[in-house]
């Protein structure tokens, strides 16, 4: 395919990049699905500088080879680099060990009952959205569903 280009996208917490070549908007929404293993999960696609939606096709054939775009799956929320970075400072300096919080968490939630006083502020203060941006959608699903049990 002669309009075939190559973009760097990556996951809502831009951790994840992976590159993927594509000749329409389709095509790389389909191609994202695939690479971030994401079954029947349409993502919209955006800038990452700056966050624009590229929602057309025409829009999207403006862009350049290499493109640094972004995946934003239902129930995730574009940030700007900067937000996204204070937002994890500031939980970071809140609680040095949050990300370790977080890693049992996800391993078996039944950790939660190992969390002291102070780290279980810090989690419940949390923007709900924050969270799902660093633990994903389904972390965030089952933390949900634990409550209503």
């Amino acid at each position: 395919m002669e309009n075939t280009k190559t973009f760097k996208i990556k996951d809502v917490t831009r951790t994840i990049i992976k590159v993927v070549s594509a000749s329409s908007l389709e095509e790389l929404r389909c191609q994202t699905v695939e690479v971030f293993e994401k079954a029947d999960e349409l993502p919209k696609i955006h800038l990452d500088s700056d966050g624009t939606e590229i929602d057309d096709e025409e829009y999207f054939s403006t862009l350049d080879a290499n493109t640094e775009i972004m995946a934003v799956f239902p129930g995730e929320h574009w940030t700007d680099m900067i937000s996204h970075f204070e937002s994890y400072t500031h939980i970071a300096s809140d609680n040095q060990c949050f990300d370790t919080i977080l890693e049992k968490l996800k391993s078996n939630l039944c950790h939660i009952t190992k969390i002291n006083d102070s780290d279980l502020d810090s989690l419940s203060n949390m923007d709900p959205n924050s969270l799902v941006d660093i633990t994903g959608k389904d972390f965030a699903e089952q933390v949900q569903q634990s409550r209503l049990d």
